[in-house]
């Protein structure tokens, strides 16, 4: 049989929506009990996939892959073509993020990373780990992929070569949420919502210092040594939430919480908010928004360990892929910075509107996917001015990763593809109970753009 006039190998027909194909693969569909491949294991060779046989004839990169409620999809951009390429069940996603060769989905709920060889698309293993894990990324240096356990604050490492189970485990402290930011020697950097401050971390050695941003204090510690004990050291203020780093100024850029909030973490769907704690909603989990604090963003030298600047605004932090700019989004404004010197100036501050929820970037633009007016925002990075704006729905999901000249976001339980070139919509495709999409451009070596 035939589909868009590709052949169909091993495959089975589930459907049609939205003009798009939707298959599965032979052995793949089971009966929606995630049985494809069991906890910590190869999935079963029967599927013909445990050695990343391929079992389709997608292209090997350049795929957008969606994660729903009950499945794993790959989706061409080229031909709308929508392969299913794993059932699960019970899952709550996590950070998605890709390594030189496999794609590594994060399952918060069940503790388990799922690993999805790029060459053949398919899901080769899936890894256990524990504590609830939620942000991951992959590091060049080590040659790993990392996943951050939110009630253990602990690092799981898995070999990037070999991803069968976890090979490494550096922790942190006793417990508590933190998100990453990776640098380029071998180190990331995390913040806690209950400890405060900012953890460095040495990859290859296992190292841990934790610095107080409220003073200026620090301790050192090895992961030999920690055995779940770490001296807490966060001042009177809040803890720290959104951070990322700048690779040239060597600064690490922290949010800061004013304390009087309750953070409420909620994965699948891009949500992650924090909560006043006498209006913390437990009914919103489609509703996805961010509520910002009124803290502020410290300015962090990691080089020297020291505070050097804080900034009288906070929210979700993003960074330039060539490190030159970073932004913050503080409620209905984006502010931007300067990443590539100590003064972290403020370039501009563009007022957006529409609820902002993720900030990518191109050589050209800064791009906004805006969550309540439901729209693309152009932003003109020599005069920091909006001169577009695309109109995709009545609302997005904070999702938005971008290559191949395109960006994909999220809504209606449906994925849509942008050409920013043309600044038009490239492919819509409706995906029933899409969560979170990652897209894999054709030349990426790393997607570290995951977290949600």
């Amino acid at each position: 049989m035939t589909a868009n006039n590709r052949t169909v190998d091993r495959r089975t027909v589930l459907g049609s929506v939205g003009g798009a194909t939707i298959l599965a693969l032979a052995g793949c569909a089971g009966d929606g009990n995630g049985d494809g491949a069991e906890n910590g294991s190869e999935p079963d060779p029967q599927n013909g996939d445990a050695d990343g046989e391929r079992t389709h004839d997608l292209p090997a990169r350049g795929l957008v892959y969606g994660f729903t409620d009950d499945s794993i999809v790959a989706i061409d951009p080229s031909t709308h073509d929508v392969i299913e390429i794993e059932r699960v069940s019970g899952v709550t996603w996590g950070d998605i993020f890709a390594g030189p060769e496999h794609l590594y989905a994060v399952d918060s709920r069940i503790d388990q990373v799922h690993v999805i060889d790029l060459e053949s698309a398919t899901v080769t293993a899936t890894v256990d780990v524990s504590g609830a894990p939620g942000h991951g990324f992959y590091d060049e240096t080590t040659e790993r992929a990392y996943v951050h356990a939110d009630d253990e604050a602990t690092l799981y490492g898995i070999a990037g070569a070999d991803p069968t189970g976890v090979e490494s485990t550096i922790e942190l402290t006793e417990s508590g949420h933190g998100k990453l930011a990776v640098s380029d020697d071998g180190r990331v950097f995390v913040s806690s919502v209950s400890d405060g401050g900012v953890f460095s971390v040495g990859l290859d050695d296992g190292s841990v210092e934790h610095f107080d941003l409220d003073g200026d204090d620090h301790s050192h510690h090895s992961a030999t040594e920690l055995d779940g004990a770490v001296q807490r050291l966060h001042g009177d203020g809040g803890g720290t939430h959104y951070i990322q780093y700048a690779p040239e100024s060597e600064l690490v850029f922290v949010e800061q919480l004013d304390g009087g909030h309750e953070h409420s973490h909620e994965a699948s769907g891009g949500i992650e908010r924090l909560h006043d704690d006498d209006h913390h909603d437990d009914d919103h989990h489609d509703d996805d928004h961010h509520d910002h604090s009124s803290g502020e963003t410290i300015v962090f030298d990691a080089a020297a360990g020291e505070v050097i600047g804080r900034l009288e605004v906070s929210g979700p932090l993003y960074t330039s892929d060539d490190g030159e700019l970073l932004a913050i989004i503080d409620g209905e404004d984006i502010h931007l910075i300067d990443g590539t010197t100590q003064e972290a100036d403020t370039v501009a501050t563009v007022p957006v509107g529409g609820s902002p929820g993720v900030v990518r970037f191109t050589d050209e633009h800064v791009l906004t996917v805006n969550h309540s007016s439901g729209d693309v925002s152009f932003i003109d990075r020599d005069g920091f001015e909006e001169v577009d704006r695309l109109s995709v729905s009545d609302e997005l999901a904070e999702q938005g990763p971008i290559g191949d000249g395109r960006l994909v976001t999220v809504h209606d339980e449906t994925v849509t593809g942008i050409d920013l070139d043309a600044r038009e919509q490239e492919f819509e495709v409706e995906i029933p109970g899409v969560r979170l999409v990652q897209y894999v451009p054709e030349d990426a070596t790393v997607v570290n753009d995951g977290r949600y």
